[in-house]
């Protein structure tokens, strides 16, 4: 009985597969990353930590308005070229890149004395006996933030301000290149690759900030292949025609040290000063993008201005969801220079609910958020991710968490967890 019964029913069953098809589609494999980090969030208004990134290169010398009479002498214009120190502009007459520098930034260091941690350091830093010295990083602080990761007292905000006000006016043009001259190439992305590693600067309860101000385009990776050369110099100084690529634009390496500093917490302002940081390069690249680049890796979105934060952001500088189209400050002379110091300190004292994170995720579905060992997803009670264009990346919190992370002291903190999926 068992086996005539088995017999149709597996007839059935090939009746049935031979009358069916199937379609079969490749699947590509997927391929997920995974960033943990865990965070102590402190609302107590701890001093922020600036470390101010100076470009020294021999283009500041240039003069800020180089068609001034007094800028040309004998037909050749003061502070360029290889006659930069025999040929000096009197910034009395011919103002300066470094001179105006210098008059925003001094009176800036003076006046935020007790609201700010300041550090400074310069690039580059040429040294005897080294190859291609003009191009030697940043290797220690100028002026170092405080060891003690508690200290804010008056007496030691008003040091920092002093040092780093004494270090500045000490460098000069007239001066040689080296610690206390203007000169050299620009070697921003390992400069800023010296502070990933700065423990001063690496405090989990401090706004840690890097304020760079340059006046050109990162270089001197010698590195960069003659065929990918985009010329940051005149044509002549880079490959083919020349046997080194220190010349050669080097925004991959800069962004990635950018990338490397924001995922340990430390953040990044860029100011742009000068005509060459809104040029276009020789090889067709907008330097505005590369400074675009650096300021959107640093994670510190430029808020616009207003009460509302729905201001334009300056003439060409639209306002788009709360965060300014183009993130970097650009300044021409002093004026410029002091309104973008100005507003970057009105910004310091952030929303505590607006917190930046690092990488971005594919989407907010794959950020697991875990606050005081609670799980939470997103929500309008809850918290939503915040996009690189709305600026971004970013974690708002909402409610009742808000409420918690505004609440958090230094006995009891609020402790983040966050672990971001992204699908590669």
């Amino acid at each position: 009985m068992r086996s005539s019964s088995i017999a149709p029913v597996a007839a059935c069953l090939v009746i049935a597969v031979a009358c069916q098809t199937y379609d079969f589609v490749p699947v590509a494999p997927l391929s997920v990353s995974q960033e943990e980090s865990s965070t102590p969030i402190v609302v107590r208004k701890f001093k922020p930590n600036v470390m101010v990134l100076v470009d020294k290169s021999g283009s500041m010398d240039l003069p800020v308005i180089p068609s001034l009479p007094a800028c040309t002498r004998n037909g050749t214009l003061c502070g360029s070229g290889d006659t930069a120190k025999t040929n000096p502009c009197n910034v009395t007459t011919c103002p300066t890149r470094w001179s105006e520098l210098n008059l925003a930034l001094d009176p800036f260091l003076q006046a935020q004395a007790q609201t700010v941690r300041f550090g400074l350091a310069f690039f580059p830093e040429p040294v005897t006996g080294v190859d291609q010295p003009n191009c030697v990083p940043t290797t220690a602080a100028r002026v170092d933030l405080p060891a003690n990761p508690d200290d804010d007292s008056p007496a030691t905000l008003s040091a920092l301000s002093d040092a780093a006000r004494l270090a500045l006016s000490r460098v000069k043009s007239q001066n040689p290149p080296g610690p206390d001259g203007t000169g050299g190439a620009t070697p921003t992305g390992p400069s800023l690759q010296f502070f990933s590693t700065y423990a001063p600067l690496l405090d989990p309860l401090r706004l840690d900030l890097v304020v760079l101000l340059t006046d050109g385009l990162p270089n001197c990776d010698g590195a960069v292949s003659a065929a990918n050369c985009v010329c940051t110099a005149t044509a002549d100084r880079c490959p083919p025609q020349a046997s080194t690529s220190f010349d050669c634009l080097d925004k991959d390496r800069t962004v990635q040290a950018v990338q490397d500093l924001a995922s340990r917490g430390v953040h990044l302002v860029v100011i742009g000063f000068g005509d060459e940081t809104r040029a276009t390069l020789d090889g067709g690249v907008d330097a505005s993008i590369v400074l675009q680049d650096l300021s959107l890796a640093g994670t510190y979105p430029r808020r616009c201005p207003g009460p509302q934060h729905d201001q334009p952001c300056g003439p060409g500088n639209a306002c788009q969801g709360g965060v300014c189209q183009r993130q970097y400050y650009q300044a021409q002379d002093s004026t410029g220079l002091g309104a973008a110091l100005a507003d970057i300190t009105a910004n310091l004292d952030r929303e505590p609910c607006l917190r930046a994170i690092s990488p971005a995720p594919t989407s907010e579905d794959l950020v697991l958020l875990t606050l005081n060992g609670t799980r939470y997803p997103p929500g309008d009670q809850t918290w939503h991710y915040v996009a690189p264009a709305q600026g971004g990346p970013a974690i708002r919190f909402l409610g009742p968490l808000c409420t918690t992370i505004e609440n958090a002291t230094t006995q009891n903190p609020a402790q983040l967890d966050l672990r971001i999926l992204r699908v590669l």
